[in-house]
């Protein structure tokens, strides 16, 4: 192979290892700042952070059926960590393919009413998931479309001082990012009473 065309294919896999970086990146809902940062690193760097990426490629799936079957602190806790650390595609996945919103709100409501030693574990780490959600703009849409996410978000107010907080954080958001979000947060407190 001449040396024209190693350097030709040389540069051809650059450009594919910025183009698939590039696209990450924005599957990753980050800052600019920092995705500026991330782009300066060299091409060794991203290609070993596209392969990290893909080999961290599970769908949200498996803890979905975990949780459709018994809901457990570790597996609720899981999902927190997925929703906090996965890309925008993984989170789209969980709302869309696997109701993720709706699952939430069911095991909030099975959670109140149980006798789980790990209740208010549980509780907060599903108030933490909602929060996860809505740093989304289709997560924040999703949990103000389903009217008893915010009904169980605001049924939670119970809990203790962290937990009211987080939620009033929550609410806060929905507030000021959607545009009906103040009218869907009352709705929420009336429902509460």
């Amino acid at each position: 192979m001449s040396r024209e065309a190693s350097l030709r294919r040389k540069a051809l896999q650059a450009a594919e290892i910025n183009k698939k970086f590039d696209q990450l990146l924005e599957s990753q809902n980050l800052p600019e700042d920092q995705k500026k940062q991330l782009q300066s690193l060299d091409l060794e760097k991203k290609s070993l952070y596209i392969t990290k990426h893909l080999a961290n490629k599970q769908g949200p799936e498996s803890i979905v059926s975990t949780l459709k079957r018994e809901v457990k602190y570790h597996a609720i806790k899981s999902l927190r960590r997925s929703l906090a650390s996965k890309p925008t595609t993984w989170i789209t996945e969980f709302i869309e393919d696997n109701r993720g919103v709706k699952l939430l709100s069911t095991i909030v409501h099975r959670t109140m009413r149980s006798v789980l030693k790990e209740k208010n574990d549980i509780l907060k780490e599903c108030l933490l998931c909602f929060r996860y959600l809505i740093n989304t703009k289709f997560g924040l849409e999703a949990v103000v479309t389903d009217r008893s996410a915010l009904n169980k978000i605001v049924a939670n107010l119970d809990l203790d001082d962290k937990s009211k907080i987080l939620i009033f954080e929550i609410l806060n958001a929905v507030v000021l990012i959607h545009s009906d979000g103040l009218d869907k947060v009352l709705a929420s407190f009336d429902y509460f009473k």
